[in-house]
């Protein structure tokens, strides 16, 4: 019987932890977004008060099951704040741009003057700062 008890207490408490780590992305405003290959990508955006975040986060479109009980992802940070600005997918549907608006260098208030244009590669998750002739 102490043997039952356990283990239904074990499961309870694993149940439970499991639930409470989802990550849950904070409300956000000013960010940008873009879908590209089923996933909703949001970048940057400014949290409650006035503190601006470099996160990229994604949803999975097609794992969505309701408006009401979905996933957040987190994907790697992008290597600036940034906010009021925009973005756009690659034609070859392997990257997302980051472009223009107001950058920071994160966790600081120091403006970022050049480039405004950053590349995140959705194949090998990395950032880019795209080389711009013409």
């Amino acid at each position: 019987m102490n043997f039952l008890i356990k283990l239904l207490i074990t499961t309870l408490t694993l149940s439970a932890s499991l639930v409470n780590c989802q990550f849950i992305p904070e409300p956000r405003y000013l960010q940008t977004s873009v879908i590209l290959n089923d996933s909703w990508f949001f970048l940057s955006g400014v949290l409650g008060g006035t503190d601006e975040v470099y996160e990229l986060i994604y949803l999975d479109l097609p794992k969505l099951s309701s408006l009401t009980s979905f996933q957040w992802n987190s994907a790697k940070e992008s290597p600036v704040e940034s906010i009021f600005s925009t973005s756009c997918v690659s034609t070859d549907n392997s990257s997302i741009y980051l472009i223009g608006g107001e950058m920071f260098y994160p966790g600081t208030n120091i403006s970022i003057t050049t480039p405004h244009i950053y590349m995140f590669n959705v194949n090998n998750s990395s950032w880019i700062t795209p080389t711009i002739a013409g």
